[in-house]
Parts: structure tokens; C-alpha cells; sequence
């Protein structure tokens, strides 16, 4: 339900509109909406904590007691780094949930602060995530003679950074905004 449609209510005696805020059903709304982005945020991480553990332990035990050359547990390696990485982001973003209040606005600014992590995170994975793992996996191609196995992770690395860019507008910049416009007009007077 739209915050339009649950502030009208139709005066038929004078045939005006009259503005009125059923604040439960607002705060439950709102509630939903915070809900909502916080299974996104916690699906978000747990797939990211998993895939990149998941990948660190097969490559390790892939490459183990084969005599493969030293470099390539560098990937093993950087997956394990972003492992424990967001497994502390998450404690961190837990705590700071807890900062908000329970009240009908601190539901809004935490699910507002919600989207601005999702959003975060959006911009810095292409840069600080997909990008040293292709510079290390296009290094260690290249090393082996494998150009066009590099060449193809750069392709992906601009696809993923241009797909990054297309969900975060096409989604989670028009939520923030429908939240952000939300807060402004129940603050205003």
C-alpha cells in the first residue's frame, strides 16, 4: 500500500479531500519495506561468504599435492581474504542495526541505511572484489600462455561491471528514493 493511498480519506460532506495518517498501517509498512531490504542485505552476504568460501576450499584441495606452482593458491588465497572480509562486514552491519530505534521513524532510517549498504555494495564489488580477482587470475593465465582465458575474465569483469551499475540504478537508487521521499513527508509539517 502506497503512502498516497493511506493518508486519503474522501469527506463526501463537503466532497473535499482531507488528509488523515492511520499510523499502524504505516508503521507496518514500513516495517515490511525494512524487512524486505534486510532479507536482501542477509541473502546477499550469505551467498557471498559461501560462494567465496566454497571456492577458496575447492581450489586448495584442488591444487594440493599436485606441485602446481606456488602463485596459483593466490586465488584460493584472495577467496579466503574476501571470506572473512564479509563475514566482518556482516558482524559490523549487524551492530550498527542495533543503533536504531524501534519507532516508526527509525524503521524508515534503518531500512534508508539498509539501502545505502546494498547501494555500497553495489559500487565497491566491481572495483574491490571482481577486479583483483582478475588481475590475479588474468596474471596467472598469461604466466601459463593462456591469453585468451584472460582476455575472456576482462570481458566478464566489464560485464559484471556494467550489470553491477544496471541493478543498482534500475532497483535499489529508486527504492532509496521512494523511502528518502516516504521520510520527507512524514517529517514535514
Amino acid at each position: 500500500m502506497d503512502f498516497e493511498e493511506l493518508q486519503t480519506i474522501w469527506n463526501t460532506q463537503n466532497e473535499e479531500k482531507m488528509y488523515a495518517i492511520n499510523e499502524s498501517t504505516l508503521h507496518a509498512t514500513i516495517q515490511k519495506k525494512g524487512r524486505n531490504i534486510n532479507r536482501l542485505v542477509n541473502i546477499f552476504e550469505a551467498i557471498m561468504i559461501g560462494i567465496n568460501l566454497f571456492v577458496a576450499i575447492f581450489l586448495t584441495v584442488r591444487f594440493a599435492g599436485r606441485g602446481v606452482e606456488l602463485y596459483n593458491y593466490l586465488i584460493p588465497a584472495t577467496y579466503l581474504i574476501y571470506t572473512l572480509f564479509a563475514a566482518w562486514r556482516r558482524r559490523g552491519r549487524r551492530q550498527d542495526i542495533k543503533q536504531f530505534d524501534t519507532s516508526m521513524l527509525g524503521e524508515l532510517d534503518k531500512a534508508i541505511w539498509q539501502i545505502d549498504y546494498v547501494i555500497d555494495l553495489s559500487r565497491a564489488i566491481p572495483l574491490y572484489y571482481i577486479l583483483p580477482i582478475v588481475i590475479v587470475f588474468s596474471t596467472i593465465m598469461m604466466i601459463q600462455g593462456r591469453i585468451l582465458w584472460a582476455v575472456g575474465m576482462i570481458i566478464l569483469m566489464v560485464v559484471a561491471l556494467f550489470a553491477s551499475r544496471w541493478e543498482m540504478n534500475k532497483f535499489y537508487i529508486p527504492k532509496k528514493h521512494s523511502l528518502e521521499a516516504l521520510r520527507e513527508k512524514i517529517t514535514s509539517p
